[in-house]
């Protein structure tokens, strides 16, 4: 098991949320512009969400106190 030093959600900063939305946006602005149905647009999005979680998770866990 992990311990941290640091709360999980200290890693949600000002920042990264406004770094992932960024991201979000652009996935939509490109599904919008490469014209997707519906359904894959959702995909797109939630997948490059679960991108920058990832990171957020990566960054977490390598990060000692």
């Amino acid at each position: 098991m992990l311990y941290f030093n640091r709360l999980p959600y200290t890693f949600v900063t000002a920042e990264v949320a406004e770094a992932t939305c960024a991201c979000l946006v652009a996935q939509a602005e490109e599904a919008e512009r490469t014209r997707q149905q519906e359904m894959m647009e959702e995909q797109m999005i939630l997948q490059e969400f679960g991108r920058c979680l990832m990171q957020v998770i990566q960054s977490a866990t390598s990060t000692k106190g």
